[in-house]
């Protein structure tokens, strides 16, 4: 008996030792919206909480502004950067200007979500991201447009015009429609054309290449390439939009138990001031561009708050030469995330012939992690999605062995949903990091174009 009351002590020793040093066992889920510098973001919460000690889950991008803010409002996730000029449409009823305030906007915010949702606003980074308009170069040459005004008296006289935005632009009462009400102008259904997403990278580059007639997009002032995309933001004169401080936001009883949170964001979004988030911005908003995680990784290490890279990737990795899409894409997954040993990530994607053809999904992955560096990776219908899950052996779209890297590559014909799949179940005790690009490409069927 003895021996089995010291063998038992000696395993529960071992696993206290194996367990994560500093706030053990403390689990933190981190979301982010679809845009690009949310993505970012939310990879620098994620590895500095990490580097205190924190096991995170990685939630980000994972919806719109309504779908992660109903995600932290039910507990779903625990953590997210948001923008102070959102509790306009958080809390309506509230007077407007003061949003256009920057120390009354966070001050508002932070004490009604605090009374009405314990959710707590921490500090605010010296940086405004707010919603901008932005047409080409030639465009703004040829009609001399560089302000609002005269981008409103441009549509009012009945100039061409083709707006790509998100829904959220388009519908959020401080977005499109104030500047609408503010400079007395309103476009008609089809001189916009609306995205999911928030990712401005997209509506940005159909402006430039004047895709389906695009030539102007919703863009935001944080926005690094820009100039890259020979595009020109019109000026807002009469200060129609409110101001979009980047803040982390979390859940108060997350906070009450772990309160040095606080000063671990804190600290990291004091430094992140305008000009700081267009160079970070510009690094990953095109698609052969940087990952997110890579780049907020670079950062933090070269301003101190991180001392190393916490995983293992090359440094110099293969090459990732993606086509730089002349229609439509949809970013599937574009950062790292980490899996832990037996479970497996997914990702959903939805494809309609409809509206959709020459539809291919393409993109590339490495994984780090265990003795093999490896992962499995799927590309699977819902039928096919189904059965595997439940261990029967299925053809797939797209299906690897245990691998480190590979390109992906592969049409769709058929409408519905599919899944993107990363695999570590064959894995009993290593966790894996997977850095994974990858797109579903398009071109656009118009209304009257019939599906070949």
């Amino acid at each position: 008996m003895k021996r089995i009351a010291m063998h038992c002590l000696l395993v529960l020793i071992v696993m206290i030792l194996l367990l994560p040093t500093g706030c053990q066992g403390n689990v933190i889920r981190v979301a982010s919206k679809t845009d690009t510098e949310g993505g970012l973001l939310a990879q620098m919460i994620i590895l500095v909480l990490r580097a205190n000690g924190f096991k995170v889950i990685d939630k980000s991008n994972l919806g719109s502004t309504q779908e992660v803010r109903e995600a932290l409002l039910h507990g779903e996730v625990d953590i997210y950067p948001e923008y102070t000029g959102n509790g306009a449409i958080f809390f309506e009823g509230t007077e407007l200007d003061i949003w256009k305030n920057a120390q009354q906007s966070y001050e508002k915010i932070k004490e009604l979500d605090q009374v009405h949702n314990n959710v707590v606003w921490l500090k605010p980074a010296p940086a405004n991201n707010t919603w901008a308009i932005a047409i080409s170069k030639n465009l703004a040459d040829q009609e001399n447009l560089w302000t609002m005004e005269q981008f409103a008296n441009y549509v009012n006289r009945g100039g061409y015009l083709k707006l790509m935005a998100s829904k959220e632009f388009v519908t959020n009462q401080l977005a499109l429609p104030a500047f609408e009400k503010t400079y007395g102008f309103s476009l008609k259904a089809d001189q916009v054309v609306t995205i999911s997403g928030g990712n401005s990278a997209v509506t940005e580059k159909a402006a430039a290449n004047g895709i389906d007639g695009i030539n102007a997009a919703m863009a935001y002032s944080t926005d690094g390439y820009l100039s890259a995309l020979n595009l020109v933001v019109l000026s807002d004169t009469k200060n129609a939009q409110a101001i979009y401080q980047p803040t982390p936001v979390i859940r108060g009883e997350i906070l009450e138990k772990y309160p040095e949170i606080a000063d671990i964001l804190n600290e990291v979004f004091a430094s992140l001031d305008s000009e700081t988030l267009q160079i970070l911005n510009s690094k990953i908003g095109f698609i052969g561009g940087e990952f997110n995680y890579l780049v907020a990784c670079k950062y933090l290490i070269n301003k101190g708050f991180l001392t190393k890279n916490p995983s293992n990737f090359p440094n110099d990795l293969p090459n990732i030469d993606l086509p730089d899409p002349a229609e439509r894409s949809i970013e599937i997954i574009n950062r790292m995330i980490r899996i832990e040993p037996r479970p497996l990530w997914e990702k959903t994607f939805e494809v309609d012939l409809e509206t959709m053809r020459n539809v291919r999904v393409i993109g590339w992955f490495i994984s780090t992690g265990g003795s093999g560096n490896d992962i499995r990776a799927l590309i699977l219908d819902d039928i096919d999605f189904i059965n595997w899950s439940n261990l029967h052996q299925v053809e797939g779209l797209y299906k690897t062995d245990q691998i480190t890297t590979d390109k992906i590559d592969i049409p769709i014909t058929v409408s519905g949903r599919y899944h993107l799949v990363f695999d570590n179940r064959f894995s009993k005790f290593a966790s894996k990091d997977v850095l994974a690009k990858v797109y579903l490409y398009y071109q656009a069927v118009e209304k009257n174009e019939e599906t070949p």
